[in-house]
């Protein structure tokens, strides 16, 4: 087995030490690690000013990549600093552990790197996390990868519908056509999913723009466009 000291340098958890190792017994499958905080030097997350108190510790279980067979969990005490700037408790910034987040960056990024091809309920599965876990995951890489949309730019909207599984049900996409962006998904394909696009906020914006630049007596309609 690899002693304490190995697994130090191999996790890498800045700011903090490997304390205790507890080996998985018997039919466990759970590499049990618990950290200690060490540095001395705070900095704020949300702002990420230098801070010198700790307002309070709470132990947290972070998963980690898995070693070989074992699923690895860590032990993370969580210090909540005071920012003299933020005039506020505020979590410890930490390179390695996302705010609130229960899975290490690196273990996050593997996920992101498995949903590129296959389904969130196929990496939940692999890795033995929550659905809900990794779909936040899949939406953090999402928004990475997917820029928020120039409302100001947008001339024109494409509305679509498309099946979500076998069977009868479906959901409505509205597009930047021009700009080839999604902009909004609602479930269902009725008139009621459509007006809620409008209820949305940048749906609102949208609207009200177009009505400006038509005349007070031109017709605003709905209509389908047939297939083939």
């Amino acid at each position: 087995m690899l002693d304490r000291k190995a697994l130090q340098a191999l996790g890498c958890w800045t700011g903090y030490r490997l304390e205790r190792v507890e080996w998985p017994q018997g039919d466990s499958r759970t590499l049990s690690l618990y950290l200690k905080p060490v540095s001395q030097i705070m900095y704020c997350e949300q702002c990420g000013a230098r801070c010198q108190q700790i307002h309070e510790t709470t132990v947290r279980r972070v998963r980690d990549l898995p070693l070989f067979e074992y699923r690895v969990v860590l032990h993370v005490p969580r210090r909540r600093v005071w920012c003299e700037r933020c005039g506020a408790a505020r979590l410890e910034k930490l390179d390695w552990l996302g705010r609130y987040q229960r899975v290490t960056q690196r273990f996050a990024k593997a996920c992101e790197k498995l949903l590129q091809a296959a389904s969130v309920q196929a990496v939940a599965a692999f890795y033995e996390l929550g659905w809900h876990t990794v779909k936040s995951i899949d939406k953090m890489r999402l928004r990475a990868r997917v820029a928020e949309p120039d409302w100001s730019t947008i001339r024109y909207l494409a509305m679509d519908e498309f099946a979500l599984h076998k069977g009868h049900r479906y959901a409505t996409v509205v597009v930047d056509p021009i700009g080839r962006q999604v902009l909004w998904v609602g479930p269902g394909r009725s008139r009621e999913t459509a007006r809620a696009f409008f209820g949305y906020e940048q749906g609102k914006r949208l609207c009200s723009a177009a009505h400006k630049r038509l005349p007070c007596s031109y017709p605003v309609r709905w209509f389908r466009v047939g297939r083939g």
